[in-house]
């Protein structure tokens, strides 16, 4: 099967719109300087993840919607539930293409992948694994396989292990949803747990703080209390120590009455759990989410729940039904934003390297390439691209951030005649595009095309590299041989002087038809 060029999700997508007919000259493009990527959303609205149902929704209506609300609420990310593994993939991806930060897709997967997406891997109850002969063993595969699988499908965070010492026997929510009724058997097996699960790339959150495990009745109905006094109370905490010593990325409060800690507010909404306990006392900087607002555990309306949430010290406000009213309410009544954003903005800059993106971005300027001649500042760059599975929205995106005037030529079909614009001068810096695909017959631009290279500019070859040595006499020339979106940053920082490329050219090129560079 024929891939975008590069092979990746991050290069797939379409050339600027705006060009149709022969060669289209000066097609500007905006840019968006509010949103780009390594910049994070500073709007209230990104401590929401709002949830997609892609099987009730319709992956389509769920896709327009979600694109809408990253244009209106700029959520942090999306709760993922059912669907197929493929499904779920096409929509992460899509989505993710839409938006110009990293996104943060979450999913309730605490038997493995296939509780929410077919065809992957459903698991035996987390007691259940606690049951057999090994169970270190077995709750590190099944953190493994939870992980693996998941990424698969496009998520990246886990809404699991349960951390919940199940010490009431008629709890009717946790019960074999705990590993067991013994704290340090808890411990052991989450800590086995969020080791291998993250081990994949994956980031975990660890629920249900402070203990869900000795209530007598459901959060999803009513208000419920955890039994049992203060040593019951402290004793619940061990398993969630025992997740952050293992590195969980997430804690995910309970919306229950804990008498020994705050006999006045579900843990949720109470700043002595969240802040107090969580934070202070247990030292977690890292990001706390709620559990679904939509419960009635909280005691109150979902909105007014979700500012009290905020004031406690939760980053993440999870499954609001109208995320776009509560992006208004946060709005109008900003609490402890600014570190809840940092907090949440460093757990998705976490995931993104810890899922391959940091990676490539580490070693972006290594591949770009510089080939010959002395790199200048450009008055203006040309875009020569007519291959419409080529994606340089991040380049021009970021020359636009650093003012740098962008034109786009293309070429609709073939048989194009004259050029429409003249050489360009000195300060001209053309890019070129040429990666192998199938049905094409070529790698590089029309002819056409290439006569609007500036002829003694400079000149950027995405892709194919041999593409330059028809062009000896450019004021200098880079190769780049990848269109992921961090090199193509990269390269907006080589042309205006913020970096060096650093990369070494692995092919041998000839200048004039003799010798090599």
């Amino acid at each position: 099967m024929e891939t975008a060029p590069g092979g990746s999700a991050w290069d797939h997508g379409r050339a600027p719109a705006g060009a149709s007919g022969r060669i289209v000259a000066a097609v500007k493009y905006p840019g968006r300087s509010d949103f780009r990527w390594g910049s994070f959303p500073s709007e209230p609205g990104y401590r929401i993840m709002p949830a997609v149902r892609l099987e009730r929704e319709g992956a389509e209506k769920a896709l327009e919607r979600a694109t809408n609300l990253l244009e209106t609420v700029h959520p942090c990310g999306f709760l993922v539930f059912g669907g197929t593994s493929v499904m779920v993939r096409r929509f992460t991806e899509a989505v993710q293409r839409e938006a110009a930060y990293p996104l943060i897709f979450a999913a309730d997967v605490e038997r493995g992948a296939g509780e929410q997406f077919r065809p992957l891997t459903v698991l035996p109850p987390p007691m259940a694994l606690a049951s057999v002969q090994e169970p270190e063993a077995a709750a590190a595969e099944a953190g493994r396989l939870t992980g693996s699988e998941a990424l698969s499908a496009g998520i990246n965070l886990l809404f699991a292990p349960v951390c919940d010492v199940n010490s009431n026997p008629r709890n009717p929510i946790i019960n074999v949803r705990s590993f067991s009724d013994e704290g340090k058997t808890v411990s052991c097996l989450v800590r086995r747990w969020i080791e291998s699960a993250r081990a994949t790339g994956a980031a975990v959150c660890a629920k249900h703080f402070p203990g869900h495990g000795s209530t007598g009745g459901d959060s999803h109905l009513e208000v419920v209390r955890a039994t049992g006094g203060k040593r019951a109370a402290a004793a619940a905490l061990g398993p969630f120590r025992a997740a952050l010593e293992a590195g969980a990325d997430c804690v995910m409060t309970a919306h229950i009455i804990v008498d020994a800690f705050d006999p006045d507010s579900p843990a949720t909404l109470s700043r002595r759990i969240v802040t107090g306990i969580l934070r202070e006392k247990m030292g977690f900087d890292g990001v706390v989410v709620t559990d679904a607002l939509g419960m009635a555990g909280t005691g109150m309306d979902e909105y007014a729940a979700a500012l009290r949430a905020a004031e406690a010290g939760c980053d993440i406000l999870l499954y609001p039904r109208d995320p776009k009213r509560l992006s208004r309410m946060l709005e109008e009544n900003t609490v402890g934003g600014n570190e809840s954003l940092r907090r949440i903005e460093t757990l998705a800059r976490h995931i993104a390297e810890a899922t391959g993106y940091g990676f490539v971005r580490t070693l972006s300027l290594e591949m770009v390439i510089r080939v010959s001649g002395e790199v200048f500042r450009p008055e203006e760059v040309r875009i020569l691209n007519d291959d419409e599975r080529v994606n340089l929205k991040p380049l021009l995106e970021a020359l636009a951030e650093k003012g740098i005037s962008t034109s786009v030529f293309r070429k609709e079909n073939a048989g194009v005649g004259e050029a429409t614009r003249e050489g360009g001068g000195e300060k001209t810096v053309s890019v070129l595009t040429g990666f192998p695909g199938a049905w094409r017959g070529r790698l590089g631009p029309a002819e056409e095309l290439l006569k609007e290279v500036a002829p003694e500019g400079g000149l950027v070859a995405f892709g194919d590299p041999w593409i330059l040595e028809r062009f000896p006499k450019a004021a200098f020339r880079l190769s780049v041989p990848t269109l992921a979106p961090p090199v193509q940053r990269a390269v907006a920082a080589v042309l205006v002087g913020d970096a060096e490329p650093k990369g070494r050219l692995p092919v041998k090129l000839k200048r004039n038809g003799e010798g090599e560079d």
